[in-house]
């Protein structure tokens, strides 16, 4: 549950007890076929100071087409915005999305492609670092990239994909990414608050709530805000939580 990180992940919801979804239980009949794509280098200035890209991801080979394509256009989002980065070059990212989801690829093909974007770009940050640390005796550090894209979760009527991210760009500490997302085997499109839609609001304020309190090892909703640091004030929060930004996944969980 990373309910206090909505922007970075998303949110694999738990089912309370009394409440039933149209596709649980259901029997494990998979119709897919997955290929897996890897492309690995790296760039050494000293032991220290080097920059490394790791990108593995398993992808849709054979199936539905509507369904291929609605993974594998996931796929492409998730792998260029890591590659580019959304936030600090939000045209370059969509003019690459555009173009790669436009050409279609082969799936080895971009992994390799952005592969050496990132790398390319890593090096000479990486390169900045070390001729710093040569002349004034600055510190050395790597710029480590890794994305792994795995099937997580199949049965007859959906497949559940994540993505994991890691980013260390020589700072104190890196940065972990993860995203799930479960796609229809009807007709492809990407399932998201759906999921939920046999839950009463009450129901799924109290089990994202419940969850947030386990994972922070916490039991009353006071305790809750210290950890969530929020901002309010004991007694004005209605606790009910707010959803996360990204929506919830089907997992064997």
């Amino acid at each position: 549950m990373a309910i206090f990180a909505p922007l970075l992940m998303a949110s694999c919801v738990q089912k309370p007890t009394p409440v039933e979804t149209e596709i649980e239980n259901v029997e494990t009949t998979p119709v897919l076929s997955f290929e897996k794509a890897e492309w690995e280098d790296s760039v050494g200035f000293s032991e220290s100071c080097y920059a490394k890209v790791t990108i593995g991801c398993e992808y849709p080979s054979e199936g539905s087409q509507e369904l291929i394509d609605s993974i594998n256009k996931w796929i492409i989002q998730r792998v260029i915005l890591l590659s580019v980065g959304y936030a600090e070059n939000p045209n370059e990212a969509d003019s690459l999305i555009n173009v790669a989801l436009a050409s279609k690829p082969s799936m080895p093909d971009f992994i390799r492609e952005c592969g050496k974007r990132m790398l390319d770009s890593d090096s000479v940050d990486v390169a900045e670092r070390y001729r710093l640390a040569q002349e004034e005796g600055s510190f050395e550090a790597p710029n480590e990239q890794e994305c792994f894209i795995t099937k997580a979760y199949e049965d007859s009527a959906c497949v559940t994909l994540v993505y994991k991210g890691y980013g260390y760009l020589g700072g104190a500490h890196g940065s972990t990414l993860f995203e799930g997302a479960t796609f229809s085997k009807e007709d492809g499109h990407r399932m998201d608050w759906e999921l939920t839609k046999n839950y009463s609001k009450a129901e799924l304020n109290d089990s994202i709530k419940a969850g947030v309190k386990a994972y922070f090892g916490v039991k009353t909703d006071q305790e809750l805000i210290n950890e969530l640091q929020i901002g309010v004030l004991e007694g004005e929060w209605d606790g009910n939580m707010p959803l996360p930004a990204a929506p919830p996944y089907l997992s064997e969980k």
